[in-house]
């Protein structure tokens, strides 16, 4: 099944890229990204706390020190993540910030190996090979979109790889710390210190006097993609959760990655009109590789 959740959670962040792209515009300040980011965490945390009701046993909700801190370092990382995804996408071609969000298995693989009690197989090493590999190609592929990386490009995707790659390893050290527990619970304090890191960060981005509509209301459009987000992400953090329970994670994150890069360059191609060159066909190829190589052990 551990497949299974990893194409869903691959199909879930597909939609939350496409509607993160779609509203981008619109998000003209970083007090308006920010404003933006919190409503949709609250929205996602309701989404978390309905599914925590219904599934997760009452004890369960009563959370260890331990637990409280996996999941207060899971919404922090998410609500830096989420701050610059937004900031990278209104800067930059579709594909630049997800290959920066891509090339984030390489927090997690280190961590599987350091501290998860991981190890390599040939097939693992040849996939993740092939995984940077296709990153290199499909940067190249962005390259010829947006034109050069500038400094402050590689800075933004660098908060990305850090951002999202910590918030991996809390979702594998959650499982590992308490393989018991429902996987709701984690969702629903993690979503929970995400929308409470989000709105601490409000105030330190005023509104200026010249701009008249920073806290305006979100159109019905923007409203309506804000909530698709909000439930695509809770999504991708829920199925992605119950993939690390069976697969390891220096394995699960480099296909996640992998996949996710795909998704981008297939939705930047045929949605954004971003058509891939022989580099971005190449990255496609060397992902779907190295797939099929990570599901053999030897």
């Amino acid at each position: 099944m551990g497949y299974v959740y990893i194409f869903l959670s691959i199909f879930f962040n597909a939609a939350k890229g496409y509607s993160s792209k779609k509203v981008s515009s619109s998000l003209t300040s970083e007090r308006k990204n920010i404003l933006f980011n919190t409503e949709r965490m609250l929205v996602s945390f309701l989404f978390a706390f309905g599914v925590a009701l219904l599934t997760a046993p009452i004890k369960d909700l009563a959370p260890s020190f331990t637990e409280l801190l996996i999941c207060a370092l899971s919404g922090l990382s998410m609500t830096a993540f989420a701050l610059f995804w937004q900031i990278t996408i209104r800067k930059n071609a579709y594909m630049l910030a997800s290959a920066g969000s891509s090339a984030s298995f390489i927090v997690p693989v280190v961590a599987g190996l350091l501290f998860f009690g991981e190890s390599f197989t040939l097939s693992s090493c040849l996939s993740i090979v092939l995984i940077i590999l296709s990153l290199f190609f499909l940067l190249k592929y962005d390259s010829t979109i947006s034109g050069k990386t500038t400094k402050m490009e590689l800075a933004l995707v660098l908060a990305l790889v850090l951002s999202q790659g910590i918030m991996q390893c809390m979702q594998k050290g959650y499982i590992l710390h308490c393989p018991e527990k429902s996987i709701s619970v984690y969702n629903f304090y993690y979503f929970l210190f995400a929308f409470l890191f989000s709105l601490l960060l409000l105030p330190l981005f005023r509104k200026k006097p010249s701009a008249a509509d920073e806290n305006a209301p979100a159109a019905p459009r923007e409203a309506l993609y804000m909530v698709i987000m909000a439930g695509a992400l809770f999504a991708v953090s829920f199925f992605q959760t119950m993939a690390a329970k069976t697969v390891d994670a220096i394995i699960l994150y480099p296909l996640i990655s992998g996949l996710s890069l795909v998704g981008g360059a297939l939705m930047a191609a045929f949605v954004f009109r971003e058509k891939p060159d022989r580099n971005g066909i190449i990255g496609i190829l060397l992902v779907i590789s190295a797939v099929v190589i990570s599901k053999f052990s030897f």
